[in-house]
């Protein structure tokens, strides 16, 4: 039994390792960048920023619980994730960590960043 919860610690410490680090995503139009560190609350803060070459620009600042899986779900209304629902009219943050990438995938989110620039792109781990 107590194998059994060390394994289950190992892996939820792991899980929550995968994702903490700071991001980058450039394009000739705007640069990105996401922020993940680990609170001593066992929580994740997550800092979203863009900077578009026009002057558009917006950063949300999430604290969220470990995720268990690959995928997190934002809205900033709430600042705490909650379950995916298709049918929000509120802008919400997908994030989907893949390696050493994280997949930004956002909805209705212009009002935080401006019409000219997204969260929305892939952002790769800074070593």
């Amino acid at each position: 039994m107590m194998q059994i919860l060390v394994a289950m610690l190992a892996l939820a410490t792991s899980a929550g390792m995968q994702w903490e680090g700071n991001y980058t995503a450039q394009s000739k139009w705007d640069t990105g960048d996401v922020e993940i560190h680990r609170t001593r609350y066992n929580q994740l803060r997550v800092n979203l920023s863009v900077v578009a070459k026009d002057g558009c620009n917006g950063d949300l600042e999430f604290l969220a619980p470990m995720p268990k899986l690959a995928q997190l779900y934002l809205r900033p209304d709430q600042r705490e994730p909650f379950l995916a629902r298709e049918d929000s009219d509120h802008c919400s943050i997908t994030l989907y960590h893949v390696g050493d990438t994280l997949i930004v995938n956002e909805h209705d989110c212009s009002q935080e960043h401006g019409s000219a620039c997204a969260f929305e792109g892939r952002y790769h781990r800074v070593k």
